[in-house]
């Protein structure tokens, strides 16, 4: 009864035996067939980590970048803007009162540069018109000296010398005209210290004080400005012209 109760025991220990060798057969031959212990399916049995080593850098993924590389108004460290609004509005409006005044400046130099062009223009004969009133004044006197008994008793060549003479003044009083030139002539006029030149008072006249009485030089304009003053004789105030300057002794200011 004991031998057959412990023949279960010995079947079960052989079949574990058994199978315990079959394992250890099976890793036996798979060993044989790889030597080198890898794996079958990679590929001429490399391994994916061969030539790997822990100290190489791993390459960002694209578009990432290191934090050395931002720039530093994107940086975390820049300095935040703390102005107030007050201060905002304050800085805007100073902005604005300069854009302002170089726009005002830029237009005034606009202005005076047309200014001083159209001046150029008007005015830039000056100096060639001034030496043109010499010309004018000879012939003014060379008219001056011919009487009309001189010019009756010459005959007939004095009287075409006269007249070349009134046709050559007449040809340079045309070119003044179209040069904006202008004769002063103020006989009987008030007399203006910013256009006459005083050479001498004449007292007992009869006419009001500062009053020009006689031309003895005429003057010219070239647009609005003084080319020549006139060269005039002013009456003297008395005291029956009722002008109380002349009681003690006052007189016209006669420089130019």
């Amino acid at each position: 009864m004991g031998a057959a109760g412990g023949l279960p025991e010995v079947l079960l220990g052989m079949c574990l035996k058994e199978t315990v060798s079959e394992m250890i057969g099976k890793d036996k031959d798979a060993n044989d067939e790889n030597p080198s212990g890898t794996d079958k399916g990679l590929e001429g049995g490399d391994s994916p980590f061969e030539g790997v080593t822990p100290d190489d850098t791993v390459t960002p993924l694209h578009g990432a970048r290191d934090d050395s590389e931002i720039p530093d108004h994107l940086s975390p460290e820049a300095e935040a803007d703390t102005r107030t609004y007050e201060e905002l509005l304050t800085e805007t409006a100073d902005l604005k009162d300069r854009l302002l005044r170089a726009m005002a400046e830029g237009q005034n130099l606009r202005r005076r540069a047309q200014r001083e062009k159209e001046d150029a223009a008007k005015y830039a004969i000056t100096a060639f018109a001034r030496d043109l009133l010499e010309v004018q004044d000879n012939l003014t006197r060379a008219l001056a000296s011919i009487s009309p008994e001189d010019k009756a008793a010459g005959g007939d060549s004095m009287a075409t010398v006269y007249e070349g003479v009134e046709m050559t003044q007449r040809g340079l009083h045309a070119a003044f005209e179209r040069h904006k030139i202008e004769i002063l002539n103020p006989g009987g006029e008030k007399f203006d210290p910013n256009f006459h030149q005083a050479v001498a008072e004449i007292p007992g006249t009869g006419r009001p004080g500062g009053t020009v009485v006689d031309v003895m030089q005429t003057g010219y304009l070239i647009g609005d400005r003084l080319l020549r003053p006139a060269m005039v004789t002013v009456a003297k105030a008395g005291p029956s012209d009722g002008d109380p300057s002349a009681a003690a002794g006052g007189s016209v200011d006669t420089s130019a």
